[in-house]
């Protein structure tokens, strides 16, 4: 054989001679080298595992995102403001919570807009969240509209064309910003919140939409004094009882109607994808960005979730110590847990979403589960 050997020598003088003992040391040098081979390789899976894991999350964000695009035709459409913040308003309770008190204050007559429905309402949504973040210890969040002629000068100073305009305004008595965070915010991706609390993506899809209605957004704000946001939408010549375009269709309701769906995700991008999928279905939708916090805001509910759709690898509490958690308090509560690791999937049964999924998945799960 060929084998490398190791052998350590010890010398010991005795007088004129020298004693020496060898000891073979190869099977512990071998053994020394499989652990750290092992260990290299456990890195390296460790390292590759979770790769795989925020590439599939990646992933399933671009096709949710695709299915939407896809299937959505943006349906600009007479409306009247008055009535889409009156609309609107239930889910903007649902999702700054009861320490912030929401208040609607619509200028009588209000002038019909031409927009988008869906677009609008997630604009109103995406702000009453920022609003919510403004405001840690709770406050008042105050949706409001106005009919306002913007003559050159001010119209120059929006970069609007004269006219006339309706103002939606959206303010809080949060913190507030200085104004060289206020000339940035809607710049995609800047965001004041802390990493993983926040895409940055939020105003300047706003900002997007607005513009894309031939409109314009403006900000006021000041540290201590709060924040307005004005949405700038031009007055529409054909009244809402006249529309242009067919209404949009409704999308499917669940099996059970008022089903109620917990989402525990921590990537914020994936956890905004799934809400949107099932609310747009028709599920009432709770949602926490770790398994601590889901677990507290289960808690809370007079009526508890229907079913929990938790993410397995998630800070504080993983979705697999969440969902113990839970059968233990609520036995009847189903729960879905979302992997994008795929040795977490042998023997996970039906109770296992694999990473990535298409929203028309994610729905067929979802609804088998409701019944």
């Amino acid at each position: 054989h060929n084998r490398e050997r190791y052998i350590s020598w010890t010398l010991t003088r005795s007088g004129e001679r020298m004693f020496g003992v060898g000891r073979d040391d190869t099977a512990l040098i071998e053994a020394e080298e499989t652990l750290r081979q092992s260990q290299k390789m456990e890195a390296v899976g460790q390292l590759t595992g979770g790769i795989a894991h925020d590439f599939n999350n990646l992933l399933t964000i671009v096709l949710g995102n695709l299915d939407i695009a896809r299937r959505e035709r943006l349906a600009a459409r007479p409306l009247d403001p008055a009535s889409q913040i009156g609309i609107a308003r239930e889910l903007i309770e649902r999702a700054v919570g009861e320490t912030v008190e929401v208040s609607v204050e619509c200028a009588g007559g209000c002038w019909p807009v031409l927009a988008d429905p869906v677009q609008l309402e997630s604009a109103l949504l995406n702000l009453a969240v920022n609003a919510r973040d403004a405001m840690s210890e709770g406050g008042r969040l105050l949706l409001s509209t106005a009919n306002v002629p913007l003559g050159a000068a001010a119209a120059a100073e929006r970069r609007l064309k004269a006219g006339d305009y309706v103002r939606l305004t959206v303010s809080d008595t949060g913190a507030g910003m200085p104004p060289e965070v206020v000339a940035r915010v809607f710049e995609p991706f800047f965001t004041t919140k802390a990493i993983g609390k926040g895409t940055g993506l939020g105003l300047s899809q706003v900002h997007g939409f607005v513009l894309q209605s031939g409109g314009a957004v403006s900000i006021e704000s000041a540290p201590g004094r709060g924040t307005s946001v004005h949405l700038w939408l031009p007055r529409s010549a054909v009244s809402p009882r006249e529309p242009t375009m067919p209404p949009r269709a409704l999308p499917p309701l669940p099996v059970r109607a008022g089903t109620r769906v917990l989402v525990v995700e921590d990537n914020d991008a994936l956890r905004e994808l799934v809400v949107t999928t099932l609310r747009d279905a028709g599920y009432r939708v709770l949602e926490a960005h770790d398994g601590a916090s889901g677990l507290a805001l289960f808690q809370r509910q007079e009526r508890t979730p229907d079913i929990v759709l938790s993410d397995i690898q998630m800070p504080n509490m993983d979705g697999l110590a969440l969902s113990r958690a839970i059968r233990q308090r609520a036995p009847s509560t189903r729960v879905l847990l979302m992997t994008g690791y795929a040795d977490q999937v042998d023997g996970a049964g039906d109770d296992l979403l694999v990473k990535p999924f298409t929203p028309d998945v994610l729905l067929a799960r979802v609804q088998a589960m409701a019944g």
